[in-house]
């Protein structure tokens, strides 16, 4: 039996089911892997998924070849001689049909129209990508070429496939010489294309449905293409209008204007956010002058400002606050200064020390670590972040980031 009467597919890619043989069975732990004597299951082979469906109702999971025969994965064992019905997923199937003759074509069209050769294929659960041999291209000669694709679909070209000799090949307008030697199957569409392919196709181009390119992007000295066929085709498009319906409704304007009024809230956004950091600046400058007019003097002339801050904040509003207080002291007194807040499920510390005798890093050691911080610094300034808990409260990092600075012995 040659490989085009052992695989059904060959001769008809719209095969839902068949009828076979089970030749061979081996187990595999849980599963077991079955051969028949056809199939219309196609294996996972160049760059397409492999089928799924049923062999006598019991679940094909996975389809492989090895040494040139076809394996079916099943979740029971069946036995050999054993009669068997296959059905194949025809949903998964026609996907599959329409990616890969989507493939064929734009691969072809990036050829004619810009001389791009095709280094790669993959047809994955969402979208199909090819590797183009070409460094970079621009939007517009990706829409022109997606453009030409989508006119050979409108067109509806015959699309079939044959075996060759190799004496053959030289009447095909090939784009890459087959892999193989023997069992060489041709996919030809109608005065377009010629390729050397063993995957499923439908029966003429009006059946990809459409062609749709999502992305663009370098890899490797080479761009990679994903775009979408057919069903995939219309519920990407389906998809993608009602989040612009929906954004549309938010912002109260039409599809046509979103662009614009997007880069209008952006502008606003920034000139809002610019005012925020100014009010933050003035609001710190403030603090900052009054809580160093307020400090604790130590016995040995050491300023301390310890000050808790309100609100949900980010670690940006501890630093600046710190480096304020720091800046309204004159240069020459030594201060040491420690500004705590709450930032989600933690407790944010920030230290800074310019006295002789306390490094910031070893004033964090002392402190905030004991009571399950983490962080680190140098001798000018350390941070990091405590667990927020009913057992660590802002007061509790307070209170023994004063008490290490107060003992007669602080240890440090």
């Amino acid at each position: 039996m040659g490989i085009g009467e052992e695989r059904l597919y060959y001769a008809n890619s719209y095969l839902w089911e068949f009828q076979g043989t089970v030749v061979d069975v081996r187990r595999d732990g849980e599963k077991w892997h079955v051969r028949l004597d056809a199939s219309a299951f196609y294996p996972t082979s160049g760059g397409q998924p492999h089928d799924t469906g049923t062999l006598n109702d019991v679940p094909v999971i996975d389809v492989f070849t090895e040494d040139g025969a076809v394996f079916h994965t099943v979740t029971k064992p069946l036995s050999v001689g054993e009669h068997v019905v296959g059905h194949i997923d025809g949903k998964r199937r026609l996907d599959f049909m329409q990616q890969h003759c989507g493939q064929h074509i734009l691969s072809r069209c990036f050829e004619d129209l810009m001389d791009v050769d095709t280094v790669g294929f993959h047809i994955g659960g969402e979208w199909v990508t090819i590797d183009l041999d070409v460094q970079s291209l621009s939007w517009s000669d990706v829409e022109r070429v997606e453009w030409r694709a989508n006119e050979v679909v409108w067109e509806n070209r015959p699309v079939y496939a044959r075996f060759v000799n190799p004496e053959e090949l030289a009447h095909f307008s090939l784009r890459h010489p087959p892999k193989v030697t023997e069992d060489i199957r041709i996919v030809s569409i109608d005065g377009f294309d010629d390729n050397a392919c063993g995957g499923t196709h439908p029966s003429a181009t009006g059946a990809v449905g459409a062609i749709k390119v999502v992305k663009a992007e370098s890899m490797k000295g080479k761009v990679r293409l994903s775009f979408v066929c057919g069903a995939r085709a219309l519920a990407d498009f389906q998809r993608k209008t009602s989040v612009l319906r929906e954004v549309g409704q938010a912002l109260s304007t039409g599809v046509d204007e979103l662009v614009l009024t997007v880069q209008k809230l952006q502008a606003n956004a920034v000139s809002a956010q610019k005012q925020v950091e100014e009010a933050k600046e003035a609001l710190a400058e403030a603090t900052a002058r009054e809580l160093s007019a307020h400090a604790t003097v130590l016995d040995n002339g050491t300023h301390v400002v310890l000050h808790a801050l309100d609100g949900n904040l980010d670690f940006a509003d501890l630093k600046r606050l710190g480096a304020k207080v720091r800046e309204a002291f004159v240069e020459q007194v030594p201060a040491c200064i420690g500004v705590v807040g709450v930032a989600g499920e933690r407790l944010m510390v920030q230290l800074l020390s310019s006295a002789p005798s306390v490094h910031a890093n070893e004033w964090f050691a002392a402190s905030v670590v004991p009571l399950g911080g983490k962080g680190g610094g140098n001798r000018q300034a350390a941070q990091g972040s405590v667990p927020l808990s009913t057992e660590v409260t802002v007061q509790d990092v307070l209170q023994r980031l004063h008490s290490t600075l107060t003992k007669e012995n602080p240890g440090l």
